[in-house]
Formats: C-alpha cells, structure tokens, sequence
C-alpha cells in the first residue's frame, strides 16, 4: 500500500503502525495514481510526488490565467473559462501551457518533454481553467498546404471533468479564433488521432482528415 495517493504516512502513524512505515523508509515506490517512482522517506522526492499527484487530481496550477489581463475566449460556466494563450504571448504563460501538456502527456501515458520546448511552444494553446488549476488543453496550429484547415495537436481533459462537454468547449473557442475570416468549419479541423478516444471524439465533432503534427 506504499504506492498510494498522498497522506499514507500521516496514516499510519495515526494508526500505530508507524513501525511498518519506518521499515519502508529509503525503500523506491511507484504511486499507483500518478506512476511516478520516488524514495519512501526523501523530503524531496515525497514533496515532487505530492506535486505530481496534486496536479493529476486538480490539474496542472494556472493562476496566471485567471488574471485580469488574460485573453478570455470563451466562458464554459461559472468556475471555468478558456484561456487563449500565444506562441508569442509572455514566457510565463507559455509555461502554463508546457505545465499542462506534461501533465496531459503523463495521465495519457504519453512521452513527456521536461526540458521545455517542443510542440506546444509552436503551438497556440487554449486552457480551460477552473480555480486556478489548468483542467483542460487543445494546442492547434496551421496545417502545411492547407490554409484554410485549422490542426488540433492535442485534447486533453483532466480525469475528474470528463464527459461533461469540456473537450467540446475547447476545440469550439479554438474555431472561432482560429481564423479572421469566421469561425473554422468543424470539417475543415485535421486531427493528429493519437489515442482512441481522441479518434471516438473527433469522428463524433465531425473533423477531417488526419495530419502529421509539426515537429518540435
């Protein structure tokens, strides 16, 4: 049980079984939550999986988004809005952006990039955020060869706002903006498919075609 969610010590020392936790103690345990492998007892390492998990259950921390001069594209309902953030907006916005994809990438089981860069630094990006934390992400970019089709390199929603029509709210900010002539068809949006459930997601949306996403 060494691999659960934060708080298992405060546990069981609360339960008297403070003996079973010292035996664990400079032992290697993978979180069963947010699979990140961390030294049982390593101030640092117990405060980077508390950081991890924190970010799998409420989302990657965002709060400069929720400031008065972040560019609003769309109102979701009363706690969460969508957030246009640029590839050349302020570095620390764009590190918002690179905070949430590495928290997408990890709850996918996708690789990460933790040096920074990489697509979503092309990349436009639009944020759902909610409290603070960012709860949602659609990174879009132009299509080579195709000027009028808008590309959708990654959806992701966290686990907890599922199924609640978020993904949704996302991809429609991202069309409306995506172009100065109007709103961007949803049969003129390629897609990069790369789970199935984005391939499920899409065909319902009604998107194109496929396309390879620009390199990082």
């Amino acid at each position: 049980f060494f691999q659960a969610e934060d708080g298992i010590r405060a546990c069981l020392l609360s339960r008297g079984l403070g003996d079973v936790y010292k035996r664990q103690l400079g032992r290697r345990a993978e979180c069963a939550r947010c699979g990140l492998l961390y030294v049982v007892g390593d101030a640092a390492d117990e405060a980077a999986h508390a950081r991890r998990c924190d970010a799998f259950r409420r989302g990657a921390p965002a709060a400069r988004l929720e400031r008065a001069d972040a560019r609003v594209a769309a109102d979701v309902d009363d706690r969460t809005r969508v957030v246009e953030v640029r590839p050349t907006d302020a570095r620390s916005l764009r590190a918002v952006v690179r905070e949430a994809r590495r928290t997408a990438a990890r709850d996918l089981g996708a690789p990460t990039d933790d040096g920074g860069g990489g697509e979503d630094d092309a990349a436009t990006a639009y944020v759902a955020v909610a409290r603070g934390r960012a709860v949602g992400l659609c990174l879009v970019e132009p299509v080579p060869g195709a000027p009028r089709t808008m590309g959708v390199a990654a959806v992701w929603v966290l686990a907890a706002r599922r199924r609640r029509g978020l993904g949704t709210a996302l991809v429609d900010a991202a069309r409306a903006r995506f172009a100065l002539a109007g709103p961007v068809p949803r049969r003129s949006i390629a897609t990069t498919h790369r789970t199935r459930d984005g391939a499920a997601f899409f065909a319902a949306y009604g998107a194109g075609r496929v396309y390879a996403p620009t390199p990082g």
